[in-house]
C-alpha cells in the first residue's frame, strides 16, 4: 500500500526533503533507509518534555519518563495468571525500548496499541533494570500522537 505525504508523515513535515524522500523510500521498498520519521519532529518532541529511547535506556532504576516512539511487535502472551500483559518495542531514531504493560493500563488506555502499523505513540512510564539488566519502560499511560 502506497504511503502518502499528507496524513501519513508527522505533522510538521510538510515540504521537508526527508519526508519526500521517507515516502519515496516507504513506497518503493517498504523501508525508510535514510532516516526516521522521527527525526522529522524531534525539535517538538523535546518542547514539550518527551525524551528519547537512547536516553531512557542511560536512566537510571526508577526514573519516571515520557517518550515518543513506533511500536513494533505488540504482543500478549498467555499467562499463567491468566492476567493480560503487554509486550512491544518502542522504536524512534535513536534506538529500541523494551516496554511492558499490565492489565489495568491495557484495558484503559491499551488499545491504541494494536492499531494499524506505523502509529506514533506517547507513553510514560518508570524505568526498570533488573539484575543490571538493559533498562525496560513499566508503561503507567499509553496514547496516539499527536495529542
Amino acid at each position: 500500500m502506497p504511503v502518502e505525504a499528507k496524513g501519513t508523515s508527522p505533522r510538521n513535515a510538510a515540504g521537508d526533503p526527508l519526508a519526500s524522500r521517507l515516502v519515496d523510500e516507504y513506497n518503493l521498498l517498504g523501508v525508510g533507509v535514510s532516516g526516521h520519521w522521527l527525526e522529522l519532529i524531534r525539535r517538538d518532541l523535546t518542547q514539550q518534555g518527551y525524551v528519547t529511547t537512547a536516553q531512557v535506556l542511560a536512566a537510571p532504576e526508577g526514573a519516571r519518563v515520557v517518550v515518543a516512539g513506533l511500536a513494533v511487535r505488540p504482543h500478549r502472551p498467555p499467562t499463567k495468571s491468566g492476567r493480560t500483559v503487554v509486550f512491544f518495542t518502542l522504536e524512534d531514531e535513536t534506538n529500541l525500548l523494551d516496554a511492558t504493560m499490565f492489565e489495568s493500563v491495557y484495558h484503559s488506555e491499551g488499545a491504541v496499541l494494536f492499531t494499524p502499523y506505523g502509529r506514533l505513540l506517547g507513553l510514560e512510564g518508570v524505568v526498570q533494570r533488573r539484575g543490571g539488566a538493559r533498562a525496560q519502560l513499566l508503561v503507567e499511560h499509553i496514547w496516539p500522537l499527536p495529542r
